[in-house]
């Protein structure tokens, strides 16, 4: 239930702002509003057969999303992460990709601030993840399952066209099943948890604003 009311949260925020963003994007056309970043992290999961905590620790490396800013508040992005699990043997890994939408929540909340160089943002998203795991018998288990996702990112930025981030997210895949070693624990999929590091960098010159890093 917390899962579900937090994932509608999100959703509710995110229409709130998608019906605000046409009025935004008149007076923000001027600015850039295209960024990339690559990141890096630790995710726990229960994918993995004998679930326990040594064989789904795992590492999220790399990661990398393109990111597009419509104003100071809303943006949607593609994102792309490999996840691997169960370090110490053969290992399971997971490639997602998935489409999201972020609320910028620091000027949907509080739009009149001193600084603007931190910044917090919801995200919320889904795709597809692809997913392989070698069992003891040696044979690879395959198999590619539907997602979502949500999460919080909080970041800070070093300079015009740099920031540093750290991200906590939550993750659902609908169609993990035992043909790939691994049984749903709730009936309907299996979730994961991903903690990650992030370096961005944000498209513009010199002398050009970025959605980024403007208040509303």
């Amino acid at each position: 239930m917390k899962k579900f009311l937090s994932v509608l949260l999100v959703a509710g925020v995110v229409g709130l702002v998608s019906a605000q963003s046409s009025a935004s994007n008149a007076t923000h056309d001027d600015v850039s509003k295209l960024s990339v970043a690559v990141k890096a992290g630790l995710n726990y999961d229960f994918v993995m057969p004998k679930g326990n905590f040594g064989s789904s620790l795992g590492t999220l490396l790399p990661g990398i999303s393109l990111d597009y800013n419509f104003n100071p508040i809303f943006g949607m992005g593609v994102d792309f992460s490999m996840l691997s699990y169960n370090r110490s043997i053969d290992h399971g890994k997971t490639n997602d990709l998935t489409v999201y939408s972020s609320v910028n929540l620091s000027n949907l909340f509080s739009p009149v601030r001193t600084s603007n160089k931190l910044n917090f943002y919801g995200n919320l998203g889904g795709g597809l993840g692809w997913y392989s795991y070698k069992m003891d018998d040696g044979n690879t288990n395959n198999a590619t399952s539907p997602l979502m996702t949500y999460g919080l990112l909080a970041e800070y930025s070093l300079s015009r066209n740099l920031a540093l981030g750290l991200e906590g997210q939550y993750r659902f895949y609908m169609d993990f099943d035992d043909n790939v070693g691994v049984a749903p624990i709730n009936g309907l999929g299996v979730d994961g948890a991903v903690a990650a590091v992030s370096l961005r960098y944000k498209f513009g010159g010199k002398n050009t604003k970025h959605t980024r890093n403007m208040c509303m």
